[in-house]
């Protein structure tokens, strides 16, 4: 007989996430920051995925690319499935796009896995 975890961990339990980003880049620290308007927090252990829909244009480039929410002063570094940190040059769009993300709240990173145009 196969065995069965007692508590299997669950993710996504109601649905996937949608957030618009908008894109700028930050003067001071010359980061690419997607911004999204507040919304509800998922909490600190909270872990899934979620869509991104980038809503604007994202010029080639090195900047390091951070996920922020309007009013929060935190900001979230984004990482590549290889591990590192994403550019602005691994999101080019000219019309914006679709980001889909994973964020594993045990070690609170936040890694980019799908790209659409």
């Amino acid at each position: 007989m196969a065995e069965f975890l007692t508590y299997p961990n669950r993710a996504n339990t109601e649905g996937f996430p949608l957030l618009k980003g908008i894109p700028s880049v930050d003067a001071t620290s010359g980061n690419l920051v997607i911004t999204f308007e507040p919304h509800a927090a998922m909490g600190n252990q909270w872990t899934g995925g979620f869509y991104v829909f980038v809503d604007g244009t994202i010029a080639t480039g090195a900047q390091p690319v951070v996920f922020a929410t309007r009013g929060v002063a935190e900001t979230k570094p984004l990482y590549m499935f290889n591990g590192a940190q994403a550019t602005a040059a691994e999101l080019v769009t000219t019309t914006g796009g679709v980001l889909i993300c994973f964020y594993n709240g045990a070690n609170q990173k936040l890694q980019v896995f799908g790209i659409t145009n």
